[in-house]
């Protein structure tokens, strides 16, 4: 039995230092390049940040690329931006797909918003 509650006591350890990892926010700029509009992009992108429970903002430039903010914990901002330079919308195709990543304390935004061009 004093084994197993050794086992145990490290398990324990191991999940607290899991949930202290994935209490660690970050955030995403992102420029997405190829055919990202016109192809329902934006509205993936809304999607896949609700999903993963993310905040932050998408929207198309006139140069033809989508570009946008996300935050949230750690491992879904990793999946997010997985996402963004491999998956995207099914009609979409991705050229290219620069993301700078960060560390931060708190998030910015309250939700996941499409923003339109004015």
């Amino acid at each position: 039995n004093e084994t197993n509650g050794q086992s145990s006591r490290c398990e324990g350890v191991m999940t607290a230092a899991n949930s202290a990892a994935n209490l660690a926010l970050a955030s995403i700029t992102f420029a997405v390049r190829g055919k990202v509009q016109g192809v329902f992009f934006r509205k993936f992108t809304k999607q896949q940040a609700d999903a993963l429970a993310l905040v932050g903002w998408v929207k198309n430039e006139t140069n033809g690329t989508v570009v946008g903010v996300a935050q949230g914990p750690a491992p879904a901002i990793d999946t997010m931006s997985a996402w963004l330079t491999t998956t995207g919308s099914p009609k979409s195709r991705i050229d290219g797909c620069n993301i700078e990543r960060e560390t931060i304390d708190a998030l910015q935004f309250d939700e996941f918003v499409i923003e339109r061009r004015q």
